[in-house]
């Protein structure tokens, strides 16, 4: 993904994630190893971190992210 589409998506979590047991619950759904999941501290610090490892903690994390993301929405 792009610079811009990197920034998109990293906003989007972080409107739409804002509370840590919503964010947690769709890594979870998406298969993200429970125990690689970040403290969560605010939205803004939590997402960045785990966008930029998702695709190597979950095979099409980004994809399977954002048809998560859709489904809750």
């Amino acid at each position: 993904m792009n610079r811009d589409g990197n920034r998109a998506l990293r906003t989007l979590m972080q409107e739409v994630y804002i509370g840590e047991a919503e964010a947690r619950a769709v890594l979870i759904k998406i298969d993200y190893p429970v125990g690689s999941i970040p403290k969560f501290g605010t939205a803004d610090t939590f997402w960045p971190p785990v966008l930029s490892i998702l695709d190597a903690k979950v095979e099409s994390g980004t994809i399977k992210l954002l048809k998560a993301t859709a489904e809750d929405y």
